[in-house]
C-alpha cells in the first residue's frame, strides 16, 4: 500500500478483489474489511486521470465487497460521482459496470433518487459502449429493484435516446440494447399497473 509505483498499488487492489471473489464467505464480518474498503476508496478517489486503469481496478474491487460494506452509501456515491464527472469512456464503463455488480448483490432502492438523475444525464452524454452500459443498467435496475422504479419516470428519457439514435442511423447497434432495457422496464411497469 505504501508503494509509489502505481502498478504495485494496482496489483494489490486487484488481488484484494480476487480474494473477495474466491473467499466471499470468509470476508463477511472480517475486522480488516473496513480499513481495506476505506483505502481502496481513497485509491479510487485520488488516482489522476492519466492513471484511470487504477481507478477502474479500484471500482471493480469495491464492487466485489458490496455484500460486506456498511453503509453501502459510500460505494454508491463514489460510483455515481465517477459516472457523473468522467469523460474517459473506459472509466465510464468501469463505473457503470461496477455499479451494476453492486445492484445485483445488494438492494440499492434507497439510493435510486440519487442514481436516476445521473443515469439520465449519462444517456445524453455517453456514446458507444458507455451508452450501452447505461442502457443495460436501466434494465438491471428494473429487474432487481422491481416496483421501486415506478417512482422514477425515465421512459421519456429513453425514448428521446431512441429517437436520436433512430434518426441518425435506424440500424444503430445500440437500439436493440435500448429496446431490451425498455422491455425490462415495461414488464415491471405492467406489474405495477396490474396491482
Amino acid at each position: 500500500w505504501k508503494s509509489n509505483d502505481p502498478w504495485v498499488v494496482e496489483a494489490c487492489v486487484l488481488a484484494l478483489g480476487a480474494v473477495a471473489e474466491g473467499c466471499c464467505n470468509g470476508t463477511t464480518n472480517a475486522s480488516w474489511i473496513e480499513n481495506m474498503i476505506e483505502h481502496v476508496l481513497q485509491v479510487a478517489s485520488s488516482s489522476s486521470s492519466s492513471m484511470y486503469p487504477l481507478t477502474c481496478t479500484a471500482l471493480w474491487t469495491l464492487s466485489q465487497y458490496a455484500e460486506s460494506v456498511e453503509p453501502l452509501e459510500r460505494l454508491v456515491e463514489r460510483q455515481v460521482q465517477i459516472m457523473n464527472e468522467t469523460n474517459i469512456p473506459r472509466l465510464q464503463i468501469a463505473a457503470i459496470s461496477s455499479f451494476c455488480i453492486i445492484v445485483e448483490k445488494r438492494d440499492v432502492t434507497p439510493y435510486l433518487q440519487h442514481v436516476y438523475p445521473v443515469l439520465c444525464q449519462c444517456l445524453h452524454r455517453y456514446t458507444g459502449r458507455s451508452l450501452w452500459s447505461v442502457l443495460e443498467t436501466f434494465g438491471v435496475l428494473a429487474e432487481t429493484c422491481g416496483l421501486a422504479i415506478a417512482d422514477y419516470n425515465h421512459i421519456p428519457e429513453l425514448l428521446m435516446v431512441w429517437d436520436r439514435l433512430a434518426s441518425d442511423d435506424p440500424l444503430d447497434r445500440t437500439i436493440p440494447v435500448l429496446l431490451d432495457s425498455l422491455a425490462c422496464i415495461c414488464v415491471v411497469a405492467s406489474s405495477s399497473i396490474a396491482n
